[in-house]
């Protein structure tokens, strides 16, 4: 029997078309649920920027949050179920971007050589 992967009620793209972010979707329950960040932190016991940073992705989600938040704003376990679809790419590398910059050179210089 295959395994089915969680999926998100509602809208999965944000207004630009893009498919939804963790911290959008973080930010939708805290707005349904009326809370400011403020509010939002003061109940799971944190700072205002640790909401915010979790809403814009300069922070990444982990496991403990999304239960803690989930829990707080009542969500039924949407934002749990948010980041078990975004944590697989929580650890992916990124890519060394020098390594590229040198592969395009070398490939500008093996046209440059084919060329002559």
């Amino acid at each position: 029997m295959a395994t089915r992967r969680p999926t998100l009620d509602g809208p999965s793209r944000s207004s630009t078309g893009q498919p939804k972010t963790w911290g959008e979707v973080l930010k939708e329950h805290r707005e349904r649920a009326g809370l400011t960040q403020a509010e939002l932190a003061d109940m799971v016991v944190t700072h205002q920027t640790t909401i915010s940073h979790l809403e814009s992705g300069r922070t990444a989600p982990t496991r403990k949050w999304a239960k803690l938040l989930d829990e707080a704003l009542g969500s039924g376990g949407h934002l749990l179920t948010a980041f078990e679809l975004v944590s697989p790419y929580l650890s992916a590398p990124h890519p060394n971007w020098d390594w590229l910059c040198d592969m395009k050179v070398a490939v500008n210089e093996r046209n440059e050589l084919v060329r002559s």
